[in-house]
C-alpha cells in the first residue's frame, strides 16, 4: 500500500511512504513516526520517519509474528504472536 502524510494546518502533503501492509501499524514517538514492516516469514522492521521529511532516520530488526506497536513515554513496545518485548531507539549508525 501506499501512507501519505499531510500538514494539519494546510492540507499540503509532506511525502508518501510505500508500505508492505494496507494498513502499517504506526505510533508518533519523539518526534518521528514509527512504523511496523510485517516481512513474512523474515524478521519484522520497526522503520522511525522525520515526521516533517519521511526521511529513515533509524530501523531495528523485530522478531517474526510481531503485530502492535505502541508507545509509552521514552519506551517502544511491540506485541504478536509470541512474544511482547521492548525496544530502544537510537541514531543510524
Amino acid at each position: 500500500g501506499t501512507l501519505d502524510f499531510f500538514d494539519t494546518k494546510t492540507g499540503k502533503r509532506l511525502f508518501r511512504v510505500k508500505s508492505t501492509e494496507d494498513a502499517s501499524p504506526m505510533a508518533s514517538w519523539k518526534g518521528d513516526i514509527l512504523m511496523l514492516q510485517r516481512r513474512g516469514t523474515s524478521p519484522n522492521r520497526l522503520i522511525a520517519l522525520d515526521a516533517q521529511t519521511g526521511a529513515l532516520k533509524w530501523w531495528a530488526l523485530t522478531q517474526t509474528g510481531t503485530l502492535k506497536l505502541q508507545t509509552s513515554g521514552a519506551q517502544i513496545m511491540l506485541s504478536g504472536v509470541s512474544s511482547a518485548s521492548p525496544v530502544t531507539g537510537g541514531p543510524l549508525p
